[in-house]
């Protein structure tokens, strides 16, 4: 079963912690696990009026340059479940400052401006037409 969680396990979950930049709300981690193994994660803080991705990463990924379908969709899974949580908390929009993910987010949706890439949530969760 694949499911994406915020993080329990405290020496998991402090571990990534200690890689994050230093923010004002302590960051959650969202972990994807397929079958009981780890997909990746995606860390997160809640900022005003919006879900501040920090870090996002997958196992057996080296670089984001070039993904295979797989790879895509589980940072796509990644990305909806950060949207969700964020949805959940009333903030209206993800960003990131992480430039090192700019390139990343921007193939999925998200806009430069200044010094973040951003999505408002009512972009990444377009309603299907029948």
């Amino acid at each position: 079963m694949l499911t994406v969680l915020p993080l329990k396990d405290e020496k998991k979950l402090n571990k990534i912690i200690e890689l994050l930049p230093k923010v004002g709300q302590a960051p959650n981690v969202l972990m994807a696990e397929q079958d009981g193994n780890d997909l990746g994660y995606i860390a997160i803080s809640e900022e005003k009026n919006a879900l501040n991705i920090l870090d996002i990463y997958l196992v057996d990924c080296e670089n984001f340059d070039e993904l295979s379908y797989e790879k895509k969709s589980n940072v796509d899974l990644l990305i909806r479940s950060a949207g969700s949580y964020s949805m959940n908390r009333k903030l209206l929009n993800l960003q990131c400052e992480n430039k090192n993910l700019f390139s990343l987010l921007n193939r999925f949706g998200f806009q430069e401006n200044q010094n973040k890439t951003a999505i408002p949530l009512y972009e990444l969760f377009k309603p299907c037409h029948i």
